[in-house]
């Protein structure tokens, strides 16, 4: 390799498609043509949705507790008082769920 080709920045690429859903020149998507509306319907929904302060909570909550390993576990504190009102001695065991 000689100086000046070491030298020369590499082409840069792009991580997120134009607004004609291309990566660059030539790379794209494949999408039927049945589904082109809804894709273009769905991407609107979801920059609406993304500016929305509620969603972006909720979705934040949504990420924190339920996506990827390990979840959380949650007490059912009314599915534990059920159980036990339907058990013969009172008594239940703690339900909790995962």
């Amino acid at each position: 390799m000689t100086p000046a080709a070491a030298a020369a920045p590499a082409p840069a690429s792009r991580s997120v498609p134009d607004a004609s859903g291309y990566f660059g020149a030539y790379g794209g998507v494949y999408v039927p043509e049945t589904l082109v509306a809804a894709l273009a319907a769905l991407a609107e929904e979801y920059e609406r949705a993304r500016r929305d302060a509620a969603f972006t909570r909720e979705l934040s909550e949504l990420l924190r507790t339920f996506v990827g390993r390990p979840t959380p576990l949650h007490f059912a504190k009314r599915l534990t008082a059920f159980a036990a009102s339907q058990s013969t001695s009172g008594k239940a065991a703690r339900i909790v769920l995962k």
